[in-house]
C-alpha cells in the first residue's frame, strides 16, 4: 500500500505492475493521454492496462466487452495486471485503509461479486496481505468510483499476462487467455471521449 508516497505538489504518473507481465511501448502515451483528459473526474479510480477483464458477477470466465463503438469503458473494478492510480482518489484510499484496517475483525466484501469468494480463500490460507484489490474494490464500490479499462480491438491491451505457476496461478496458462499487445497506435486513441460507458459487475451497461 505504501508503494508510492509522492510529493503532494508532484505531477508524476505511477503504474502499479505485477510480476510476469509484458508491457506494450505504447503504455506512456496511453496514460499521459488518459490522465491528462480524465483525472479532474471524481468517479474514477485509476486507469487499467488489461485488454481484457473478467465479470465479477455471473459468468467469471466471460471476459467484459463494452459496445464495439468504445474503445475504453469504466467498469467497477480495478486491473492489478498494470494499474495507474488517479493521484488524489489514490490518497483518499490510502487513508481509508489505514483507518478501517486497524479493526481486525472488517473484511472489504461487497455483496454479490466473485472476488469475495478468493478473499475468504487467503482467509484461510492467511494471504489476505497480498489482496490489496479486495480493499480497493470495496472503497470504490462504497463510493461510486470506477476503473477506466481498455476496449481496444481484438481484447488487445497495453499488458499481457505470462501466467508463470506462482501466487496467482497453479501452474502454467497460455498467453490465450491474457491479450495480445497493442503494437500500432491509432489516432482516435488521441481524441479520447468525453462522455464513457460504464459497465457494472455483470457487464450490464449502468443507464
Amino acid at each position: 500500500m505504501g508503494t508510492w508516497i509522492p510529493d503532494p505538489d508532484s505531477v508524476e504518473i505511477a503504474l502499479f505492475l505485477e510480476d510476469d507481465v509484458s508491457v506494450s511501448p505504447l503504455f506512456y502515451r496511453w496514460l499521459k493521454n488518459v490522465h491528462k483528459k480524465y483525472d479532474k473526474r471524481t468517479d474514477i479510480a485509476g486507469y487499467s492496462l488489461r485488454g481484457t477483464c473478467p465479470r465479477f458477477r455471473g459468468v467469471n470466465e466471460t471476459d467484459l466487452r463494452a459496445p464495439e463503438t468504445e474503445f475504453c469503458m469504466l467498469y467497477r473494478a480495478t486491473g492489478s495486471w498494470g494499474i495507474s492510480p488517479h493521484r488524489e482518489n489514490w490518497f483518499k484510499y490510502i487513508e481509508w485503509y489505514k483507518d478501517v484496517s486497524r479493526d481486525r475483525t472488517f473484511q472489504p466484501l461487497v455483496p454479490g461479486i466473485i472476488p469475495n469468494e478468493w478473499y475468504n480463500i487467503s482467509i484461510k490460507i492467511g494471504t489476505t496481505e497480498n489482496m490489496w484489490t479486495m480493499w480497493h474494490i470495496h472503497y470504490t464500490h462504497y463510493n461510486n468510483q470506477f476503473t477506466l479499462f481498455l476496449n481496444f480491438p481484438d481484447k488487445m491491451g497495453l499488458t499481457s499476462h505470462w501466467q508463470e505457476a506462482g501466487l496467482h496461478y497453479q501452474k502454467h496458462h497460455t498467453l490465450n487467455h491474457s491479450a495480445p499487445l497493442l503494437t500500432t497506435w491509432d489516432p482516435r486513441y488521441d481524441h479520447l471521449p468525453d462522455k464513457l460507458v460504464k459497465l457494472d459487475y455483470d457487464g450490464k451497461i449502468i443507464k
